[in-house]
C-alpha cells in the first residue's frame, strides 16, 4: 500500500510540475504568450494573462504530499503522507493520514498499514509586531478498529515565534498527548510531554532554513525521552507551490535513529 502511494504522490507531482513548465503560474495562459506571468491563482484573467477581476477570499486550502523515512541498524520505517489544511485568518484545520511500511534488519519481519488520523485546530495569536504565538489541539483518530486497545488520544500545544529582523527568527513550543490506550500484559501506557527550540534564517525572500533541537517522552512506561536534533529547508516554487525538505538525527541513545522527509504542497 505504501508503494503503491509513493507512486501516486511521485506521478501527480511530475504531471503537475510538467503543466506548470507550460503555464508557470496556472492562469490558462501559456508562458510564451503571457504578458503577466505572475498572476495569483484566484485572478481572473484576459487572453495576456492579466488580471481582470480577482476571486481573492479569506478562506484558504492546503494540500502536502510526503515521504518519508526513520531507520537505525535493526529496522527502516518508510511512510508516505498526506496532510488537507483550512485557513481563515488566524484559524486553521487540519486533517492528515500516512501509510507505513516497516521493515526489520535484525529479524525477519516486516508490516505495512495504515497509522492514526491527526486532527487538529489551530489558533494565531500576534502579541507584536514581532511576537506570535499558537494555541493548538486535536485528536488522534484510531485507524486500525480492529486493535481492540487502540483508543482516541487527544493533544494540545502552545508554541511561539519572535522575529529578532528580517531574515532571524526564534522559535519554540511544548506538547502534552492524553494516551488513552489500554494497558496489556506486555505494554503499560503513559501520557507523553514533548517540547523544542529552534532559529530559523531566511537566505531569500522565497527560502527558510532552521536548526532546532526537540525531547519527548515516550507513549510507554519506562522508556526513556527521544532527543532530536532537526535541519530542515523550504523553498516557495510560485506563489502556490513550495517544498520541504526535513533532516534528523537521535542524539541521546546508543543506537541512534536518523529520520529525513521530502514534502511538496500546494496552497490557494
Amino acid at each position: 500500500m505504501t508503494k503503491k502511494i509513493l507512486l501516486l504522490t511521485l506521478t501527480t507531482t511530475l504531471l503537475l510540475f510538467s503543466y506548470s513548465d507550460n503555464d508557470w503560474d496556472w492562469d490558462g495562459v501559456e508562458n510564451k504568450d503571457d504578458k503577466c506571468p505572475q498572476s495569483q491563482f484566484s485572478d481572473l484573467v484576459d487572453k495576456d494573462g492579466c488580471r481582470v477581476a480577482s476571486t481573492k477570499s479569506e478562506h484558504h486550502f492546503g494540500v502536502l504530499l510526503g515521504v518519508s523515512q526513520l531507520e537505525n541498524d535493526e529496522y527502516h520505517n518508510t511512510t508516505g503522507s498526506l496532510q488537507l489544511d483550512y485557513y481563515y485568518r488566524d484559524f486553521a484545520l487540519s486533517l492528515s493520514t500516512s501509510q507505513y511500511d516497516y521493515k526489520s534488519s535484525t529479524y525477519d519481519y516486516s508490516d505495512d498499514g495504515q497509522n492514526d488520523y491527526y486532527l487538529s485546530a489551530r489558533y494565531k495569536i500576534k502579541h507584536s509586531e514581532n511576537l506570535s504565538s499558537y494555541i493548538k489541539g486535536g485528536v488522534i483518530i484510531p485507524a486500525d478498529s480492529d486493535v481492540a486497545n487502540n483508543k482516541t488520544d487527544y493533544f494540545i500545544s502552545k508554541s511561539i515565534n519572535y522575529k529578532l529582523n528580517e531574515n532571524w527568527n526564534l522559535f519554540g513550543g511544548v506538547n502534552y498527548t492524553f494516551v488513552n490506550n489500554d494497558d496489556s500484559n506486555t505494554t503499560t501506557y503513559q501520557n507523553s510531554f514533548g517540547r523544542y527550540l529552534g532559529v530559523s534564517y531566511r537566505p531569500t525572500y522565497d527560502s527558510t532554513l532552521s536548526l532546532s533541537l526537540s525531547k519527548s517522552g515516550s507513549t510507554y512506561e519506562d522508556e526513556e525521552d527521544i532527543e532530536f536534533i532537526y535541519f530542515s529547508g523550504s523553498y516557495n516554487f510560485t506563489k502556490n507551490w513550495f517544498g520541504i525538505v526535513n533532516l534528523g538525527k537521535e542524539i541521546q541513545d546508543d543506537d541512534k535513529d536518523t529520520y529525513g522527509s521530502l514534502q511538496v504542497g500546494y496552497y490557494f
